[in-house]
């Protein structure tokens, strides 16, 4: 039986050019440069921020401390943030949690330590966004436990028995 593409048979006629455009489209696509249409990658611009950390032989009354850094981008709740203490953040966490986007309004970053561990350099990305970031230490003892830090910028905390306190370091991060 002789195929005739012209012929009569419809079929042939309807898919002939469907199929060579097809394998058109497949040489094409092998020569170019793959370019991944599907899902669309979304990707936000980050900024880094640089910890020192030192922990203190006596720290905390010899116990283990959470500590939280959070990058607030949301307008208000960094207003609200930067008052509270430590002892507030721990408590209303995951309150804040579900009252707000984490990812979008705010990223948290947690830790524990304990007295003299060796921690060194911690860099985080945070949002382009982000309007300003908070360091929480969960002491035992009273007291605001609360550092405002910049983003793109380097820092050194240093934990001590009863507080903290963080200091920019000279060359650390953007100074724009």
């Amino acid at each position: 039986m002789r195929l005739d593409l012209n012929g009569p048979n419809p079929f042939f006629r309807r898919t002939a050019p469907v199929l060579l455009a097809l394998a058109a489209a497949a040489i094409t696509a092998a020569c170019v440069r793959k370019v991944k249409l599907w899902p669309p990658q979304i990707q936000f611009a980050k900024h880094k921020i640089a910890l020192e950390v030192r922990l203190a032989h006596d720290m905390n009354n010899q116990s283990p401390l959470a500590v939280d850094m959070v990058a607030v981008s949301n307008k208000a709740l960094y207003k609200e943030l930067k008052k509270t203490t430590a002892q507030d953040w721990f408590a209303q966490r995951k309150q804040h949690q579900l009252d707000y986007v984490v990812g979008h309004d705010f990223e948290l970053f947690s830790w524990e330590w304990t007295p003299g561990q060796k921690v060194g350099r911690i860099e985080e990305k945070v949002r382009r966004k982000t309007r300003g970031v908070l360091v929480f230490a969960n002491y035992a003892e009273e007291g605001a436990h609360r550092a405002r830090l910049k983003p793109k910028r380097a820092y050194w905390l240093d934990f001590q028995e009863k507080g903290f306190r963080a200091k920019r370091l000279k060359g650390g991060g953007d100074d724009a």
